[in-house]
């Protein structure tokens, strides 16, 4: 978990999409196993949905 916690942005800071697509590209280069996607990446995914569209944030991330 301490692997996850240190790509995530502090909860202050707003992530940009960018950033947020960044951060699951880490994740899914670092997992071992296919599992459920980490609780702070999916908050991070949702806190997009203010200034993008989801179809905008789905392609972007690859999330279906």
């Amino acid at each position: 978990m301490r692997e996850i916690s240190s790509l995530i942005t502090p909860p202050t800071v707003k992530p940009t999409l960018e950033v947020v697509r960044h951060q699951f590209e880490a994740w899914r280069k670092r997992r071992r196993c296919r599992g459920p996607i980490p609780e702070a990446l999916w908050e991070a995914a949702v806190g997009l949905c203010r200034e993008h569209s989801i179809c905008e944030i789905s392609r972007s991330l690859r999330l279906n």
